[in-house]
């Protein structure tokens, strides 16, 4: 079986009180992916008022209860979740600053395999 590594990352810039969900990666059609790890980088100022969770559909992978916050930190988490063809990795987030804008990094990595 012919495996490949892939990785797919996003800069979050969350407004004030912003709460959305986006897309880091869609699973080739044909194709299944085994999420490896997501990296999560909170900047200095982040203040911990920056909340992020990974998603698949309403269930959530990275933590799998509750949701990601800090500052001044990256923080590595092993995974082990297998997505199937065009199923999409997201990443949910909320910014608890009614007056700051709050961002972080996402790194995923995949290895991607028929």
């Amino acid at each position: 079986m012919e495996v490949r590594v892939e990785s797919a990352g996003k800069k979050i810039v969350a407004s004030p009180g912003e709460k959305t969900v986006i897309t880091v990666y869609k699973v080739p059609s044909g194709y299944k992916a085994k999420v490896r790890s997501c990296t999560i980088g909170f900047p200095v100022g982040t203040n911990f008022e920056l909340e992020i969770r990974a998603m698949f559909g309403n269930i959530s992978i990275v933590p799998s209860q509750g949701t990601i916050s800090g500052d001044s930190m990256v923080i590595p988490i092993d995974v082990d979740f297998v997505l199937n063809s065009d199923e999409e990795f997201k990443i949910e987030y909320r910014n608890l600053s009614s007056t700051d804008i709050r961002s972080a990094f996402v790194l995923a990595i995949f290895e991607v395999f028929k």
